[in-house]
């Protein structure tokens, strides 16, 4: 690979280039290119401001605006973002009305898991398994799938995060890793072939 400044001074000699001939279009096109190609090498000697690293890059113009208009701008601000606290609230309260303890949970999550055996038994060619659910604590994520082997998987649920009752079919649904017939089932059904091999 060329040095940088070699580099540089290449797409510098190819702007220059008279364009042959091509349709404005096609000019116009190709000049973006090279302005962005020659900011990148810009950026990599690191002689680079970012307004025109955005401009070079980006085609957007970053217009400085002064400090003196500020206060004129925060009343707007503010009703802006009580409007969306507002939202926020309201959509908070009406997702909280169906929030329910763990041991309510529990139950349903074992009644969904139930329901997509059988329809995955009816409606795909995919071995059944035996799947299993936990309820969890102290994990940064809500629901998650670990694959037991042998076409199994346990699915666990974090109650760190509220069950609801009107998300546990979607949250059950999307851990069981493709397990539904109506979900791309490549995952599964490698997982078959590699137990018939004896994988576990």
């Amino acid at each position: 690979m060329p040095p940088l400044a070699a580099l540089h001074h290449q797409v510098r000699v190819a702007r220059g280039t008279p364009s042959q001939g091509y349709p404005a279009t096609r000019q116009q096109y190709l000049d973006k290119q090279l302005t962005a190609i020659d900011m990148v090498v810009r950026m990599l000697q690191g002689d680079v401001v970012y307004r025109d690293e955005v401009a070079a890059c980006f085609d957007i113009d970053i217009a400085m605006e002064p400090e003196s208009t500020l206060p004129r701008q925060l009343p707007s601000w503010k009703r802006s973002f009580q409007a969306v606290h507002c939202c926020w609230n309201e959509r908070t309260r009406g997702r909280d009305q169906y929030i329910v303890d763990n041991a309510t949970a529990r139950a349903g999550f074992d009644l969904i898991l139930n329901e997509t055996r059988i329809a995955r038994s009816i409606s795909s060619d995919l071995r059944a398994g035996e799947d299993g659910a936990c309820l969890v604590v102290d994990k940064p994520w809500s629901g998650y799938n670990w694959y037991l082997g042998n076409a199994k998987s346990l699915v666990e649920i974090n109650v760190d995060l509220p069950p609801r009752a009107n998300a546990m079919t979607d949250l059950t649904r999307s851990r069981r890793l493709s397990r539904l017939p109506s979900h791309p089932s490549i995952p599964s059904r490698t997982a078959q072939s590699l137990s018939a091999r004896g994988w576990r």
